[in-house]
C-alpha cells in the first residue's frame, strides 16, 4: 500500500495511522503478539521471526527457514504454532529448539494458513473433497 515495508496499526479499515516497527520488515507474512508481554512478532517470506514492541526497531529472534516453517505465529507459553508440509507443528525455540508437538492434517484438506489467539485455532484452505475453500476452527490437543 505504501512501498516502505514497515507494519502499520490501524482501527477498522482504515488508513494506517502509525508505524508499529521503526524498521522495514519485507514480505511479512504473519503477525502476532504474546497479549501479557506486549512482543509483537513478525514471520518473513524467508523464514526469518523478528520481534519488537509497538513503536521499536524489531530484532531477528529466530530463523525457521533451516527448520523449513512457516506462518510462524506466537501460540502461548513461549511456544509458536508454524506450518511445515500441510502439517501444523508447535515449536519452543528456546532455551534451544524443540518440536512439541506435530498435529498430521488430513490428505484432502490443503492448509494455506493459520491463525491462533492462544485459545482458538483456525484453518483457512481448500477442502478438495467439496472443491472449496474453507475457514475451519481446529482443536490442538
Amino acid at each position: 500500500m505504501y512501498g516502505n515495508n514497515f507494519i502499520y496499526k490501524t482501527t477498522g479499515i482504515a488508513l494506517p495511522s502509525s508505524a508499529v516497527s521503526n524498521n522495514t520488515l519485507n514480505y511479512t507474512n504473519s503477525i502476532s503478539a504474546n497479549p501479557s508481554s506486549g512482543v509483537i512478532y513478525a514471520n518473513l517470506s524467508d523464514g526469518t521471526l523478528f520481534s519488537g514492541t509497538e513503536g521499536s526497531t524489531f530484532n531477528q529472534l529466530f530463523d525457521f527457514n533451516i527448520h523449513n516453517l512457516y506462518n510462524v505465529l506466537y501460540y502461548k507459553n513461549d511456544e509458536f504454532l508454524a506450518l511445515k508440509n500441510n502439517t501444523i507443528v508447535r515449536v519452543k525455540i528456546s532455551p534451544t529448539y524443540q518440536i512439541l508437538s506435530v498435529y498430521e492434517n488430513s490428505p484432502i484438506f490443503s492448509i494455506y494458513v493459520l491463525s491462533t489467539n492462544g485459545a482458538d485455532t483456525w484453518v483457512y484452505g481448500y477442502d478438495n473433497e467439496f472443491s472449496d475453500y474453507r475457514l475451519v476452527k481446529i482443536n490442538l490437543n
